[in-house]
């Protein structure tokens, strides 16, 4: 059982069997801005328009939310775009699961998804 699922990247074609699939398309296709009292200066940027971590380099971040995209942001900031500080702002507290643990082991969701 399971979904076949035909991959192309560069040419290439090849096909994977999985137990699930997944089809994340965006719930939040309108970007929604709460009013924040007070003056800023700096630059703001919803995830909807977000395409690299470059834009955050030398730069102090703060990502509000806690949901999937604030988490990627965040990371991505802080890890390839060269962030000087990535902060997180949250309505209230939450728990993080790491998507992984490290490269020798398999991505969290799969070991859920593929338990015997």
């Amino acid at each position: 059982g399971g979904y076949a699922c035909t991959l192309r990247a560069g040419g290439v074609e090849s096909v994977h069997v999985f137990d699930a699939v997944a089809v994340c398309a965006g719930l939040h296709q309108t970007p929604r801005r709460p009013a924040i009292p007070g003056a800023f200066d700096g630059a703001v940027l919803h995830s909807a328009a977000y395409r690299e971590p470059s834009i955050f380099a030398g730069k102090r971040v703060v990502v509000v939310g806690a949901g999937e995209t604030a988490f990627d942001v965040a990371a991505a900031a802080a890890t390839t775009g060269g962030a000087r500080a990535v902060t997180m702002s949250t309505r209230r507290g939450f728990v993080s699961v790491p998507a992984s643990f490290g490269d020798a082991a398999p991505p969290l969701d799969c070991v859920i998804m593929n338990r015997p």
